[in-house]
């Protein structure tokens, strides 16, 4: 290969990686604070998908490890529930993606914000956490 060709591969190689930023996401999962006693293993999977968008390259949001966390939104209070769906589907619409981890199944507010997500025309990923995990 010549030196001319291999330049300008590289120079395509770069200005591709360049112009491939990182997209946000905003990272849905199944997410129940009623069931006491699965909270750490809810929240721990929340993490765990987070960390996966991360290991993506991705710039993510997961906004039940921020609306839920102990004392902020309580997910048995329907007004709170509605206030936290609210406010994921208005972060979602500047999103670039929504990541869907599908493990635990998709619930109703899963379907929720993937309706909008495809409404707002934003791409829906569904995905899931290496085999065994969950």
């Amino acid at each position: 290969m010549s030196l001319d060709l291999m330049t300008t591969f590289g120079d395509a190689f770069f200005a591709a990686s360049v112009l491939a930023r990182p997209l946000r996401t905003q990272v849905d999962v199944p997410f129940c604070l009623q069931h006491e006693a699965r909270y750490s293993f809810y929240w721990q999977y929340a993490q765990d998908c987070l960390k996966d968008s991360f290991r993506r390259g991705e710039y993510p949001l997961l906004p039940a490890l921020v609306f839920f966390q102990p004392g902020l939104l309580n997910d048995s209070n329907g007004e709170e529930i509605s206030l936290g769906i609210k406010t994921s589907r208005q972060w979602g619409q500047v999103a670039q993606q929504l990541a869907v981890y599908t493990d635990l199944g998709i619930d109703a507010t899963m379907q929720c914000l993937i309706e909008q997500a495809k409404q707002d025309g934003i791409g829906v990923d569904f995905r899931h956490l290496p085999v065994g995990r969950y």
